[in-house]
């Protein structure tokens, strides 16, 4: 081996070291890019106008209702009443599960996407699945299975609450 062909095979190591450590810091940019966009498409689903007007009504008027009273068949605002509570519970069912879903969020060693929803949203979930419990035992009499991830991102949150 001569010395010139010692002096390119550092050249190649070195070079396929500093290859490697490139990969792995874009594969680290294109990871958090992929998570800032799930971040910001959930977080426009939560901020749309008609999800934040139904979750007013509920907190606004369905929470003031008796817990055990039947307000969705309300002659006067039954129907309005309703049609806000199914879409809270879809938005943060379907939020629920989606949370869940993501696998790879998981198992990483930083803070997920949603923990970032827990923690900033979290006195909303509780708050609104307390006031429509009535409405999600309604519900599950017929479809046992109604909005269990809005339940689940119900309990993750009171959890987290609770250890804050």
């Amino acid at each position: 081996m001569t010395p010139t062909d010692y002096v390119f095979q550092r050249f190649y190591w070195g070079a396929q070291i500093a290859l490697a450590i490139i990969a792995f810091f874009a594969a680290w940019a294109a990871l958090n890019q992929v998570r800032t966009y799930k971040l910001f498409e959930l977080f426009k689903f939560v901020s749309e106008e008609r999800f934040r007007a139904a979750r007013r009504t509920v907190i606004t008027e369905i929470e003031k209702r008796k817990k055990d009273e039947e307000w969705w068949n309300n002659s006067v605002d039954g129907d309005r009443w309703e049609d806000a509570a199914s879409r809270v519970c879809g938005a943060y069912d379907l939020l629920g599960r989606l949370i869940e879903y993501d696998v790879l969020d998981h198992y990483l060693p930083f803070r997920s996407y949603g923990q970032f929803f827990l923690l900033n949203w979290g006195a909303s979930i509780v708050r609104t699945h307390n006031a429509l419990e009535s409405f999600l035992k309604h519900r599950r009499e017929t479809v046992p299975s109604a909005y269990e991830g809005f339940t689940e991102l119900k309990r993750k949150a009171s959890s987290l609450g609770s250890s804050s």
